[in-house]
């Protein structure tokens, strides 16, 4: 699938997150960085869910698609900088 190792950014809040972040799958790091940061937002009662399928990944809020991108789009902002997809995703999920 997609896997642009080479272009990523180094980087972490620890060694540990730093070979996690390098290392990851597209879909495993989408999901999990998603997730992550849902549950930092809105804790257990949150109204979005994350989806993913082989090529691509869904996010909804209350059961309605909102986001429909690819695992390129989460590439790029890996290689754009180290928390970029996740801010990204902070500003999507954010409570008003």
């Amino acid at each position: 699938m997609y896997d642009y190792k080479e272009n990523r950014v180094h980087g972490g809040s620890s060694y540990a997150d730093a070979m996690y972040r390098f290392g990851a799958t597209s879909e495993h790091y989408a999901r999990r960085m998603t997730e992550r940061t849902i549950e930092k937002e809105w804790g257990k009662d949150s109204p979005y869910r994350y989806f993913g399928a082989d090529t691509f990944f869904i996010i909804s809020r209350n059961d309605v698609p909102m986001i429909i991108k690819d695992y390129a789009f989460v590439e790029m902002h890996r290689c754009t900088a180290v928390h970029s997809f996740e801010n990204w995703v902070k500003e999507l999920v954010r409570k008003e």
